[in-house]
């Protein structure tokens, strides 16, 4: 069985909490794990009235809920750039720092296994909810949820509602024209809408210390993927096609060759991950069970002469029209230590084509 994880993001209204763990229970979900993220007046509020009035507890022992656990080191406080807690977030380094601290949490809660995750963007700046839905973008997993909670109009920011009490009462609301009337509890509606997003964990391997680094890091390699040409092969005239390119090869290199590139797709060790990105995981040592020496079936000095001929005649038919860096992602590399390096091509496998 999997863990229930709550984590929300909040201002100064911790209803928003009760409400979101009372809609997901009436969908038989239970949450078994509470983590906040807030600024410090939104955790003074929090811990006044879901604390020390023990409205929380109340709400568990009311649905006869499983206890959750939540504490004071389940509360993370936003702060500035100097480590100082903030009261409220108003400036742009302020939500930039919102910004960080979401991203390491979800990160972080994500990290753990048998768990589900699940996350309530209706409190809080704007842009908290922005950060929260992009944080579990990157990191989400399948069975991760995102939820915005839907309350009637007439019950939202209610200071002393935080969800319908089992036995329904009469509380005082204050209309839009100013009038005060008496509504009850069991008029409310509480709801989640559950949000689509795309789960990109799976994909792309995601690298940065910051929540900036990581956004900028990432559209670098999007970018440079968009620059990188395509590689196809013709077979029946031994024709290794790089964009617009076209280089002839002998039937022995053209064969060695496409093997070898096929591997990126053939032996992908992360087939569910749209990228390659820096993985190398399907390169292959010159011996052993699983080899290039099992692959070709060839001796080692043959297989290394082949590696030779053919990253020269790539090196000279692309040199001057795709440029150095760009020309390694097509010759036959090795990665490893000496003794232990191990053989194949940089290219994306969503560059490989195969054309008849």
């Amino acid at each position: 069985m999997k863990k229930h994880i709550l984590l929300c993001v909040i201002g100064m209204t911790p209803q928003i909490i009760t409400e979101t763990i009372y809609a997901l229970a009436k969908k038989k979900i239970n949450i078994e794990e509470l983590h906040v993220i807030t600024t410090l007046d939104g955790k003074r509020k929090l811990t006044e009235t879901l604390i020390n009035k023990g409205i929380l507890s109340q709400l568990i022992y009311e649905y006869n809920l499983p206890s959750i656990d939540f504490s004071e080191k389940s509360i993370y406080l936003i702060k500035n750039f100097k480590n100082k807690p903030l009261s409220d977030i108003r400036t742009p380094l302020d939500n930039e720092s919102a910004g960080e601290i979401i991203c390491k949490v979800v990160h972080k809660l994500t990290a753990r296994k048998n768990t589900i995750l699940h996350c309530s963007l209706a409190g809080g700046r704007k842009t908290m909810g922005f950060y929260l839905g992009a944080a579990l973008q990157m990191y989400g997993r399948k069975d991760d949820k995102l939820y915005h909670v839907l309350v009637n109009e007439e019950f939202e920011n209610l200071p002393e509602f935080f969800y319908p009490p089992a036995k329904s009462k009469e509380i005082i609301i204050k209309t839009k024209d100013g009038q005060f009337l008496k509504k009850s509890t069991s008029e409310v509606k509480i709801e989640l809408a559950e949000l689509p997003f795309l789960r990109l964990k799976e994909l792309i391997d995601f690298s940065g210390k910051t929540f900036r680094e990581l956004i900028d890091s990432t559209q670098i390699k999007f970018d440079n993927f968009k620059k990188i040409p395509y590689l196809g092969f013709i077979p029946a005239e031994n024709i290794l096609k790089i964009g617009d390119r076209k280089i002839k090869l002998s039937y022995n290199l053209w064969e060695f060759y496409t093997k070898l590139a096929l591997q990126k797709k053939r032996a992908c060790k992360h087939p569910q991950k749209l990228f390659c990105m820096n993985c190398t995981d399907c390169f292959l040592p010159m011996k052993g069970n699983t080899s290039l020496l099992t692959l070709f079936n060839q001796r080692e000095e043959n297989i290394r002469m082949k590696i030779s001929k053919i990253n020269s005649i790539i090196k000279n038919s692309l040199i001057a029209y795709y440029g150095k860096d760009n020309i390694n992602f097509f010759l036959i590399n090795s990665v490893g230590s000496h003794g232990s390096k191990k053989y194949g091509i940089f290219l994306d496998k969503l560059k490989i084509v195969r054309e008849d």
